[in-house]
């Protein structure tokens, strides 16, 4: 009997408190089949050295991006280090800024996340230490704020603009009737004078 597992797995659940049931049931499973079989080894077998959880890995972080499942996919990322990151950015486009980051190659991390992913652009810039990397990511940001928000002032200046007309229009409205009102009842008066005479 041979018993394999991914490392990181065992490790994630053994440094969580809340993965500590699973791997009770795991340590179990082990325990029994140790004293149910005669030939029983359990041997570590280096990260590097694994490329069965390699591909298991990559295909993994293909099923998460297909699926569009991105948190699972991230956590996988941290997990597992020993795949091709750049390829996987490459299909992944709408993620790959994460992957860029991790890699190492900033400013193609930070590209990418200046379309959509703020908080991740924000992250990376940091990771950087690039100074100069940091203050274009800001000004990118000013020139998005000015040009996003001066749009939004518009529609408000709009929006103002036509309840004012739309008052304005009402008042009017109320105006007009009253002053038909007036003219009515000057015009009876002036009947009612012209049948008393």
């Amino acid at each position: 009997m041979v018993f394999q597992t991914d490392c990181s797995d065992v490790v994630k659940m053994v440094s969580k408190p809340e993965e500590w049931p699973a791997f009770s049931t795991l340590f179990d499973e082990v325990d029994r089949c140790k004293r149910r079989f005669t030939s029983f080894n359990i041997m570590h077998i280096p990260r590097t050295n694994n490329t069965k959880a390699d591909k298991l890995a990559r295909t993994l972080n293909e099923i998460y991006a297909e699926e569009e499942d991105y948190d699972r996919l991230r956590e996988s990322i941290d997990l597992h280090d020993s795949f091709d990151q750049i390829g996987l950015a490459q299909k992944i486009e709408k993620h790959s800024a994460y992957i860029y980051k991790k890699a190492g190659r900033w400013k193609q991390s930070i590209a990418l996340s200046k379309k959509d992913m703020y908080k991740d652009c924000m992250e990376t810039a940091s990771q950087s230490g690039d100074h100069d990397l940091a203050e274009q990511l800001l000004v990118y940001f000013i020139e998005q704020f000015i040009r996003e928000y001066s749009g939004k002032v518009d529609e408000l200046i709009k929006d103002k603009l036509e309840a004012r007309k739309e008052v304005k229009a009402k008042e009017q409205k109320e105006k007009d009737v009253m002053s038909q009102q007036v003219l009515l009842n000057l015009h009876r008066s002036i009947q009612v004078t012209e049948g008393n005479s």
